[in-house]
């Protein structure tokens, strides 16, 4: 089974477009760095939290200041430092998204929010 891939390129983009999609993701992918407004932490915790429960997560970093770190290391979130091994986030993403919030009859939803 594929995956069917949301893309946003803004945490607020990001937002509208789950809210479109009725919160509906088995798993988030998402950037540290966003750009101005919303972090990749922050945008994927208030998607989790309009949903009404947890979605697997996980947020990609190249960051080694002490902040960024402490804030993703005070979440439930899987940390992959850049550059991120393509197999390994694979394997992530599979296990993630196999677990029973799956929909049922429909492919695994992923939401991507680049950096």
């Amino acid at each position: 089974m594929g995956y069917e891939v949301f893309s946003a390129d803004t945490g607020e983009k990001a937002l509208a477009l789950a809210e479109q999609e009725r919160w509906r993701f088995d798993a988030i992918l998402a950037d540290y760095r966003l750009g101005a407004g919303l972090t990749g932490t922050q945008t994927a915790t208030e998607i989790s939290r309009r949903a009404g429960f947890a979605i697997p997560t996980v947020v990609l970093t190249g960051d080694t200041a002490v902040e960024p770190i402490l804030e993703l290391s005070s979440t439930a979130f899987t940390i992959l430092h850049k550059p991120a091994d393509t197999d390994e986030l694979l394997e992530i993403l599979a296990s993630l998204s196999s677990g029973e919030r799956r929909f049922r009859g429909r492919s695994r939803r992923q939401f991507h929010i680049p950096s």
